[in-house]
């Protein structure tokens, strides 16, 4: 069930997955802290985040993956639940970039995505007037 979850996104959204030990932790808070203002540029991208922790939703807060689904994405992607770890999921459903203990300014995962070839094949319609949203 949660490994449908995860496909439920394939070819509709990139994935960034944000794992952290606790929803206090400090290089958590700080990536977090910089996609808030990064709203236009997420959804140009067709990028959303999900939050993961090892036992799934914290402290009364809906932001957090359930505890099944959670256990899922630490077990299909190997991380250590004691790391702050950020993922980002290509269109494809394939892992396309991994840090672990570091916040990654946003421009530098843009310009991941940027390099991609399904992104490069969308700003090339989008510049022929063709749309791709």
């Amino acid at each position: 069930m949660a490994a449908q979850d995860l496909n439920t996104f394939r070819w509709k959204n990139r994935v960034l997955l944000l794992f952290t030990p606790d929803d206090g932790n400090p290089v958590f808070q700080r990536q977090v802290g910089m996609l808030r203002k990064q709203t236009e540029e997420m959804e140009d991208r067709q990028l959303i985040t999900l939050f993961i922790a090892p036992d799934g939703h914290l402290e009364n807060t809906r932001q957090f993956t359930q505890a099944e689904l959670s256990a899922y994405y630490y077990s299909h992607f190997g991380v250590d639940d004691r790391l702050f770890t950020l993922i980002l999921v290509g269109l494809d459903g394939t892992e396309k970039y991994r840090s672990i203990g570091r916040a990654i300014a946003p421009g530098i995962l843009y310009d991941i995505i940027d390099e991609m070839p399904m992104r490069r094949a969308q700003l090339r319609r989008r510049d022929k007037g063709y749309g791709g949203g």
